[in-house]
């Protein structure tokens, strides 16, 4: 190995000699596949290891990297996958050594192999000690149970200190936190040193404490939360004595709120309204004391809510700049307070495709036209509304300008007003207008920007002159064999299209329904994705009378247990460049036998406490129904949850892990599917049939109940499930609710009105 990389660095170097490249090559020659280093990751939950090689392993998707590399003694949880180009080991145990054995065999690029079984022992430390806090929980309503839920590795006693800030220096806080990021612990303890003071300590011992397992744990806060008046707090984590995991003593932060104040703060032109509320009751607070505060701390102006909860600033105050600018509003209610920061993002739904139009300034004109598209020589009919900051007509001259594509200006007029401050002005275009994007200005003042704007495109409309069609195609396309498509083109006006050639492109999508006899039945693996890549493939020249043939080829079958068709668009290009298409769909033929697996249900769940019934069939790559073994596994999915940390921010991950319920073999005949029924309580489960002796493979994910959430993001979220889809009236529902951990939980229960309102203990 040494003796490779040696070589591989003198060719890095010098890479335009031939004689290293040589040497390097007979190298690898000799020596084979060779593993180069192995890298732990345990703080990766399952922790894992990853090995890379003197030869990249194999790129092809005929082989399973499981299949060459197992433990000794065997582990039942581990799962081998490749990353990159290396092969990553999951489900190894913390703090012990584990030894692979590398099968002999095993596929590298190239042509080469490993020559010889390789064992390689792998020592996994334990769990780095971790506290870490859900940073969306920073606000506490006042009047409820104050708990945080905290997250940690390998701590039995965590030592707590709790911060207080003092009003004044909120905006401060805010200049190194935003609200839902982690704070760091250099500006916890800076915190401490001049903007705040401890106000609490104490130590909370973890319970039923696990070595190098990801604990959760509810947290009981101190009444120095409501004692202490208004303010924020720090709550600052620190690994007590005992913990099990190396390396510096982990720490971690938590900034809280504890109010019972929600605010909401509108900025328009006249100013600022801000509005109070309960977050409790939701109702309006009335005689809430709200400051404007500045950047530099000043306190701008306060004022006290009205009856409606609304407290207004004017729009003199927001003018402010540096140190002045309006940063901040605070209220205060007694010894309640509540900060919402003026500077942050407001209420964005941009991520969902509903942006709206940006905030109109003193004077808002919104431009529109008959249409987005004009051929040149046609008629533009441009029309404007011109409105003030409040929405009401504005009385004022506006002058529209139009610009070509390259900037310069074609037309500017001042169109005579209309009713409700309308404006239309129909433009005709030159008959050799200039092809591109074209805009329109509103404007009131020639140098300053404009008030409105839109753009319309100009472009030739040249009508379709060929006519593209695929002949009678072949029934089903087979990896490893040739598929040809005839392709026929023709002018419009009668001519044949000889001489055209064109491309084509095929990707494979999965076929939820592959074969007419078969539909309402299940192929596949539940949780597979399939994303392949585009393929393209050339059509050669059309003969003398329009005719050619699309050949294509897929050299093997792809890596998934899904029937497949392929979509292919056919492009062909007009002498002038222009392509016109044609797309047909044909089914993907595997070479091996599939699994069809029907539900006896819809919807995928059941009553709790009915049968679950499935019919299994085996068929062959023509749909035709075959006798086989299968395996039938049934299993009990349980939600588990983990830490991780994504840009310096903790976040929790939902972990589903497989508890077995059931496993059997049974035989299917070609006359009738076979029925396999269980009764099963609560839960999610997915039944897994797979072939005995082959690579078939389908899986269902199901409940039992009914579900109102199909998975909990974060622990501290319930799992609630009702035992029935639907209920008369004078039925019994029964309702599960699967809680992380023992507590009291309150269960309202709400139609129109609220029927019950009770505490249970879970």
């Amino acid at each position: 190995v040494q003796m490779i990389e040696a070589l591989e660095a003198v060719v890095e170097r010098i890479p335009e000699e031939q004689r290293y490249r040589d040497q390097l090559a007979a190298a690898r020659r000799a020596a084979g596949m060779l593993v180069r280093a192995v890298r732990t990751e345990p703080d990766a939950e399952p922790a894992r290891a990853c090995l890379t090689f003197t030869v990249v392993p194999a790129r092809r998707t005929d082989w399973q990297p499981g299949d060459w590399i197992r433990a000794d003694p065997p582990l039942p949880a581990m799962a081998v996958e490749r990353d990159g180009d290396s092969l990553c080991v999951a489900g190894l145990p913390w703090g012990r050594s584990t030894r692979l054995i590398l099968r002999s065999g095993l596929p590298g690029e190239d042509g080469m192999a490993l020559r010889q079984d390789t064992p390689v022992t792998i020592a996994v430390p334990n769990r780095t000690a971790r506290i870490a806090f859900d940073t969306r929980s920073f606000i506490l309503p006042r009047g409820q149970e104050a708990r945080i839920s905290v997250a940690t590795v390998n701590i039995n006693t965590l030592s707590l200190r709790v911060l207080r800030v003092t009003e004044r220096n909120l905006v401060t806080l805010r200049r190194n936190w935003t609200p839902g990021e982690a704070i760091e612990q250099w500006s916890a303890e800076n915190i401490a040193e001049e903007m705040g003071r401890v106000v609490w300590e104490g130590r909370v011992e973890i319970p039923r404490f696990e070595a190098n397992r990801t604990q959760r744990t509810a947290i009981p806060l101190p009444d120095a939360l409501r004692g202490f008046g208004p303010g924020a707090f720090v709550l600052v984590a620190r690994q007590g004595d005992g913990g099990s995991g190396g390396g510096e003593r982990a720490a971690a932060a938590l900034p809280i709120i504890a109010t019972d104040l929600g605010l909401v703060a509108w900025r328009g032109a006249d100013g600022i309204a801000v509005q109070v509320r309960g977050l409790g009751d939701a109702r309006p607070r009335t005689g809430v004391r709200v400051a404007l505060m500045a950047r530099n701390n000043d306190v701008l102006a306060e004022a006290l809510t009205d009856a409606t909860g609304l407290a207004r600033f004017g729009a003199a105050l927001l003018r402010g700049r540096a140190g002045l600018a309006p940063a901040a509003v605070h209220a205060e209610a007694g010894d309640d307070l509540a900060a919402l920061s003026l500077e942050a993002a407001s209420f964005d739904l941009s991520d969902r495709g509903a942006t709206g139009r940006p905030h109109p300034g003193p004077l808002d004109a919104f431009v529109w036209l008959d249409r987005g598209i004009y051929r040149p020589g046609e008629t533009v009919n441009i029309a404007a509304l011109l409105r003030d900051g409040g929405g009401t007509p504005a009385d004022l001259p506006v002058r529209l300008r139009i610009k070509r594509p390259n900037g310069q200006i074609f037309a500017e007029a001042v169109p005579a007003r209309a009713g409700g401050a309308s404006l239309h002005w129909p433009v005709r275009l030159s008959a050799n207008a200039q092809f591109g994007v074209w805009t329109i200005e509103a404007l009131t003042d020639p140098d300053a920007p404009p008030i409105g704007s839109a753009q319309f495109r100009v472009d030739a409309f040249v009508p379709a002159r060929l006519d593209v069609q695929v002949g009678t195609l072949p029934p089903q396309l087979i990896p490893g064999r040739a598929f040809a498509a005839p392709i026929t083109t023709r002018f419009l006006y009668g001519a044949p299209g000889a001489g055209l050639s064109g491309t084509a492109e095929l990707r494979l999508r999965p076929d939820p329904e592959p074969f007419e006899a078969w539909r309402g039945w299940r192929f596949g693996v539940a949780t597979e994705t399939f994303e392949p890549d585009l393929q393209n493939f050339e059509i050669p020249e059309a003969d003398a009378d329009g005719r050619s043939t699309l050949s294509i080829l897929l050299p093997q079958a792809p890596d998934t247990t899904r029937p497949l068709r392929a979509e292919v668009s056919v492009s062909i290009a007009e002498p002038g460049g222009r392509e016109i298409r044609a797309r047909f769909a044909v089914p993907v033929r595997a070479r091996g036998n599939l699994v069809a697996v029907r539900p006896a249900f819809s919807d995928d769940a059941i009553n709790e406490g009915t049968e679950a019934a499935f019919d299994i069939a085996a068929i062959n790559p023509e749909g035709a129904a075959i006798a086989s073994t299968l395996r039938v596994r049934l299993v009990r999915e349980r939600p588990n949850w983990r830490i991780v940390v994504r840009g310096s921010i903790a976040r929790y991950e939902t972990v589903w892990r497989d508890e077995p319920v059931d496993a059997q073999d049974i035989r299917v005949t070609p006359q009738q599917p076979t029925r396999f029924a269980r009764t099963l309580p609560f839960g999610r489960y997915r039944l897994e049939v797979a072939e005995a002796n082959g690579l078939g493979i389908t899986s269902i994910r199901f409940r039992s109940g009914w579900a109102g959430v199909e998975s909990t993001e974060v622990p501290d979220r319930v799992d609630i499930a009702a035992d029935r889809r639907a209920y008369a009236p004078g039925d019994r529902a029964r309702i599960r609710i699967q809680p992380p951990f023992g507590g009291t939980a309150s269960v309202a229960v709400l139609t129109d009105r609220l029927v019950s309102l009770r505490e249970i203990a879970l």
